[in-house]
């Protein structure tokens, strides 16, 4: 496959690679409840309804911490909107919208914080996921050089074995 890069109006780069039918693949992000904030590919005109199912998750699955803190961030949006449906009586309209924003714009900045930390333990999981395929690999080839050493040997043995029942 191949890949290549391109950069949005919103400043974000997306990654690319072919899919089966050789069109290009797109990098986005689900929303949903389950894989919230996890990036996946998949066809370009995906949305548009066209035919082709490619589809590849990029991000490993979200780590039981994430779905800590997804779960803490929906208590939280639910709170917020209990508590901006019921104002204290003693408030006006305006001063309940104000604070409500204030809110909303902290905790706006605290799921930003949250959704930037989640990304870098997901980048710290892609690199270790890469040292351990290395690892793996490597342990391949040293296990394949062990096997060939046996055979080695155990022809070694035989041999020996019959020069001696020559003797």
């Amino acid at each position: 496959m191949s890949t290549a890069s391109c950069g949005s109006s919103e400043g974000v780069t997306t990654a690319y690679l072919c899919c089966r039918c050789s069109v290009l693949t797109c990098l986005k992000t689900s929303y949903t409840e389950s894989n919230f904030g996890r990036h996946f590919l998949t066809y370009v005109n995906y949305e548009a309804g066209k035919l082709c199912d490619f589809f590849r998750w990029y991000d490993p699955p979200m780590c039981e911490h994430g779905k800590r803190v997804l779960r803490r961030m929906q208590i939280m949006h639910e709170k917020v909107k209990a508590d901006m449906t019921k104002p204290s009586p003693n408030e006006d309209k305006e001063k309940a919208n104000a604070r409500h924003r204030v809110v909303l714009e902290e905790m706006g900045k605290e799921l930003a914080r949250q959704f930037k930390e989640m990304e870098k333990e997901s980048a710290r999981h892609r690199v270790e996921l890469e040292d351990i395929k290395k690892e793996h690999a490597r342990h391949r080839v040293e296990l394949e050089d062990i096997k060939k050493e046996r055979v080695c040997h155990c022809f070694e043995l035989e041999r020996q074995d019959t020069f001696l029942n020559f003797n």
